[in-house]
């Protein structure tokens, strides 16, 4: 995953706390999309949710039901 600031992965994201992106470029082909991070209390990994539309909690959690 690519950002303004360079390479990174989604699990640095949710480690560092950043829930939602806009815009980035995704694998080696750069395609560009939203992503939406949820880590709820109780579950060992967070969920990473590729978007069309732009990232709130709310949405996040709407994608993360299809």
């Amino acid at each position: 995953m690519f950002d303004r600031t360079g390479k990174t992965t989604t699990g640095n994201c949710a480690r560092n706390k950043v829930y939602y992106l806009e815009n980035v470029e995704l694998t080696g082909k750069r395609a560009r999309t939203h992503i939406g991070i949820i880590h709820d209390p109780g579950h060992c990994e967070p969920w990473i949710i590729a978007m069309s539309e732009p990232p709130g909690y709310l949405r996040t959690l709407e994608y993360s039901q299809r």
